[in-house]
Parts: structure tokens; sequence; C-alpha cells
């Protein structure tokens, strides 16, 4: 008897079900290949921006903006690139505040005077530990034995990608983790590369890592907006994938501090106090 009413039902409906799973596949297939085309980007964004404004994330206190703001850039005269002297008081300054890692968010392709350079070098190799140093420059170093290069100073160091790919507006909404070089051999970006070193990999562990598509284990931040230590669950970063970035809050949510305040305790001595706001966390330099 069930079966009769099932097969009367399906004769009854069958051909307003046909023509809604038609309908269906029929609208799948359109709205893919408006995606595939580019068709759908603008809402997409809207989508994301909604999304990420919804994120009631609290404000993060484990990273650290340590600016080449507008007052220090007219200090040093508006020279280009930024005196590596400076540069050398500012890194000291982060490691004297007991900084966990800094990342570097500046170019240091170029040569400066080579007394500033070989400051600047040694400022980047002090702060370290076996050998490797907790400051995260981006690629490319110069070329040679200079100060700066890749042949005296990359071994020391994690580098990583200078390029932020943004959205056809112009807006940073995610972020590729994983970059080709210049040989193509995949870079990480410098946010991944700081958390990379953070959790204790070398430039040839990430490297490997990152060839292979081995999941990593990094700090990752926590509902309270701490920073919790490297491990599980791994994080999966390799070439072709995207992260979304986790909306904050407007500019200036991050703590910011003048590189003339740092610059000024790394050319001091003495010690810095305990609770200062650098102490165990991630500090990026940058303009």
């Amino acid at each position: 008897m069930t079966s009769d009413r099932l097969r009367a039902w399906w004769r009854l409906r069958r051909g307003r079900l046909l023509a809604l799973w038609a309908v269906g596949l029929v609208a799948a297939m359109l709205v893919s290949a408006a995606s595939a085309l580019g068709y759908l980007e603008s809402w997409q964004v809207r989508a994301l921006d909604l999304l990420q404004g919804l994120q009631g994330r609290g404000l993060p206190h484990d990273v650290v903006v340590v600016a080449v703001d507008e007052a220090a850039f007219e200090g040093l005269g508006r020279r280009q690139p930024i005196s590596r002297r400076y540069l050398a008081h500012v890194v000291r300054g982060v490691q004297k505040s007991g900084a966990a890692v800094i990342g570097l968010d500046i170019v240091l392709t170029t040569a400066s005077d080579a007394h500033d350079d070989a400051a600047l070098a040694g400022a980047i190799r002090a702060f370290s530990d076996a050998g490797l140093s907790r400051v995260v420059l981006l690629a490319p170093l110069g070329p040679g034995a200079v100060p700066l290069g890749m042949t005296t100073l990359g071994p020391s160091v994690v580098l990583a990608s200078p390029a932020v790919p943004a959205d056809p507006d112009g807006f940073i909404r995610r972020i590729d983790p994983v970059l080709p070089g210049p040989d193509d051999r995949p870079v990480p970006t410098l946010a991944l590369a700081v958390a990379a070193r953070m959790a204790g990999l070398d430039a040839r562990l990430l490297e490997d890592a990152l060839a292979e598509g081995r999941p990593l284990a990094l700090p990752r931040l926590q509902q309270d907006a701490g920073l919790a230590s490297a491990g599980a669950p791994f994080v999966a970063a390799r070439a072709g994938v995207e992260w979304p970035i986790s909306y904050v809050g407007p500019s200036g949510s991050f703590l910011t501090i003048s590189s003339d305040v740092v610059a000024a305790i790394g050319a001091a001595e003495g010690e810095v106090a305990a609770d200062n706001p650098l102490r165990g966390r991630v500090a990026l330099i940058g303009g």
C-alpha cells in the first residue's frame, strides 16, 4: 500500500519536481560561470566585508607596530633609504624591550653607507638564538658580500616576499601566505614568515615545508586575542591557498609606537622595564 501511495505521489508531482531540479541546475551553472568570469567579484567583496564587520573579535594585544612615522621620517631628513644606523637602534630597542620576534617591513636591497649597513647587520645578528636571527627580513637582500647582502647575512635570517596582492578595488581582504619566488620556489609572506620564526622554524625547514605542502605548527590567535604557542591544529600554507583576513577594527586598532621612542631605547644604556608593551610580543617595524 505504501509503495502504491509513493508511486501515485510521484506521478502527480514528477513534472513539477523535475522542472525545479532543472531550474536549480541551470542556476548553479550560471552562477559558477559568472563567478569564474569575475562577474560576481563585487558581490563577493561586499559579502566578505559584511562578514568581517560582523566578527566579534577582541583587539589584538600580541602584535605591536613600531612605525617610522611622519615625525621620524622628517627627523631623518626624508632621505631614502632610511638610515640603516637608525634602524639598527630601532632593532636593538625592540630586542632590549624583550619582543619575541621582529618583522622588518622595509626593503634592504639597496646598499647605503657601509658602516651604517654593518651596524644594522650587527643588530640583526645580535637578536638571535642558535645563530638564527629573530628579525625576519624582506627579500631580496643585496648581492655579493656587502654587510646586508645575501652572502653575508642571508644564512642568518628568514626571508619573506615583499608582495602583498590586493583586491581589484585596492583593499586587502585576503592573503596569499605563499607566493612564487624569482626561481619559482615558494616564498612566504611576511606574516607567515614571522609566525614561522616565532614557532622556531629556520629558513630551510620553512622552505621545505612550503615546497612539499606540509602543514605547519604555527602560533594561532585565540578568542581572547592572545597568540597560542605553536601546536595543533596545524596550518595548511601552500601556493594557491588564500586566507581571509580577520577584521579587528579600523586603522589604529593595533598598538602603535613611534620608532623614535624605540630607537632612543636602543641607543641608550640601561635596562628596560619588564612590563613594557613590547615584551613577549611580535613587533612589526615599518613606514
